[in-house]
């Protein structure tokens, strides 16, 4: 009886133990999104990712042809080595896959191998490195609300006043948005986190529980007339008009 008992307890000591490790991610503290402030760049082909002081990736890009075109990037699963680098999304065009693959993180690089010759990437490219950079100067920056103005998206029919004589409570502005041809009140609501999200207003000038559009504000460096929302990893471009 005693050696039952105490074979039971091994048993359930070793499946805790298999169970927390399964749980864990082993690349943690090796992964680009553990090293904020960094820019992540391969020369060949020529792409490069921006990771935020938040440790998210703020901006990725690919440059084919001499055009740059915009991309995500999935780092997957937390316990997984899956990377797959797409073409973003915007209010019009859908995102298409450029390479699947499968990563070797390392704190000074970042090392994918394709996984298929699937994708719209040339298939003679089989493996890209990454090296990691210190950033003091990030081209893109995601927080906060923009500067003072009315800015538009025309892709989602919202106008929203960020002066001041519009906030309604401590960074939240009014704004309304075009629904079947009517216009209804809103309100653009922002945080530290750099979280930004859109409400509808009843009668009397209350927020709805559920968002009509949550993501995030990004800005680029030097440009002080243009923004993108991202949302759902859809980007909506806002611009400031002339008052």
């Amino acid at each position: 009886m005693r050696k039952y008992i105490l074979f039971s307890v091994v048993a359930s000591i070793i499946l805790i133990c298999i169970l927390m490790l399964s749980s864990c991610d082993p690349f943690h503290g090796r992964r680009p999104t553990n090293f904020p402030n960094t820019r992540w760049v391969s020369e060949d082909p020529d792409i490069f990712f921006e990771v935020d002081e938040n440790g998210r990736i703020a901006y990725a890009q690919i440059a084919v042809d001499g055009e740059e075109i915009e991309i995500d990037i999935f780092m997957g699963a937390a316990s997984g080595t899956n990377v797959d680098f797409v073409i973003a999304s915007t209010g019009e065009t859908q995102g298409r896959m450029l390479f699947r693959s499968s990563a070797n993180f390392n704190r000074n690089r970042l090392v994918v191998t394709r996984r298929d010759n699937s994708g719209l990437l040339d298939a003679s490219v089989t493996e890209i490195i990454f090296i990691r950079e210190e950033m003091d100067d990030p081209r893109y920056v995601i927080g906060g609300y923009p500067t003072e103005g009315i800015w538009v998206s025309e892709e989602l029919g919202i106008t929203v006043d960020f002066n001041e004589a519009m906030r309604f409570y401590p960074n939240r502005f009014r704004g309304t948005l075009v629904v079947d041809d009517e216009i209804r009140n809103i309100v653009c609501g922002t945080n530290s986190n750099g979280n930004a999200s859109f409400f509808f207003t009843d009668s009397h000038g209350g927020l709805y529980d559920s968002p009509i559009h949550r993501g995030f504000f990004r800005f680029r460096s030097g440009e002080d007339d243009v923004f993108v929302f991202v949302s759902s990893r859809v980007r909506y471009t806002f611009v400031r008009q002339e008052e």
